[in-house]
C-alpha cells in the first residue's frame, strides 16, 4: 500500500500512513527540566509554508543529532502526530510532530539543500613533528595545509570542517 503525500495542515492525531515532505527551519539545543525528560524542539515548514512544532525526546536526541539540519529538507513517513499540550499551544487545534526511532526520515535534494558536516578519519591524517603544552608547531600546521589544499589548518586537538567565509576550515578543539 503506497501512503499518501499530505500538508502539515491535514495531519491531526487521526491520520495514519501518510508521508509530508518538510524543511527543518529551526532546530534548538537539547532542553533538560528537572524531572521530566529533555527535549529538543523544531520548527518544520512543508511546500504550502504551513509550519509545525516538531519534537525529539530523551534517548532519541543523540539519533537524530547529526540526521537532521537547519534548512535540510526531509521526507517524513508515520511520524506520531499529537495535540501541543493546552499551556503551549498557540492556536486552537494545534498538533506537534514527535520524532522517534520508528519513523522514516529520508533526506530529500541535493547536498547544497542538505548541507552535511564533513568528517576524516583520524588516521588519514600524516603525522609530524612533536607537539608541546598541547599546542602543534606553526610547522605542523603547514603539513597538514599542504596535505589537504582545499581547507586551512589552524591547529590540531579534534578536527571538524566548518565553512567560515566560503572557505572550507579545519576547526581545533
Amino acid at each position: 500500500m503506497t501512503k499518501k503525500y499530505k500538508y502539515l495542515d491535514e495531519l491531526t492525531d487521526k491520520t495514519r500512513d501518510y508521508k509530508v515532505k518538510v524543511k527543518v527551519i529551526e532546530k534548538s539545543r537539547p532542553k533538560q527540566s528537572p524531572g521530566k525528560p529533555a527535549r529538543q524542539p523544531l520548527v518544520l515548514r512543508d511546500e504550502k509554508g504551513t509550519t509545525m512544532r516538531g519534537i525529539i525526546f530523551g534517548s532519541d536526541i543523540p539519533l537524530f543529532e547529526q540526521a537532521i539540519v537547519r534548512d535540510g529538507e526531509y521526507e517524513i513517513d508515520d511520524a506520531i502526530i499529537a495535540p501541543v499540550t493546552e499551556q503551549y499551544r498557540q492556536k486552537e487545534k494545534e498538533f506537534q510532530m514527535t520524532f522517534t526511532r520508528r519513523m522514516e526520515l529520508i533526506p530529500v535534494g541535493d547536498e547544497s539543500s542538505n548541507p552535511r558536516p564533513k568528517y576524516l578519519q583520524i588516521q588519514s591524517i600524516p603525522r609530524t613533528g612533536e607537539a608541546s603544552n598541547n599546542l602543534i608547531a606553526k610547522t605542523d600546521c603547514e603539513v597538514y595545509t599542504t596535505w589537504n589544499t582545499a581547507n586551512k589548518v589552524a591547529g590540531f586537538t579534534a578536527m571538524r570542517v566548518k565553512t567560515f567565509n566560503g572557505s572550507n576550515i579545519i576547526v581545533i578543539f
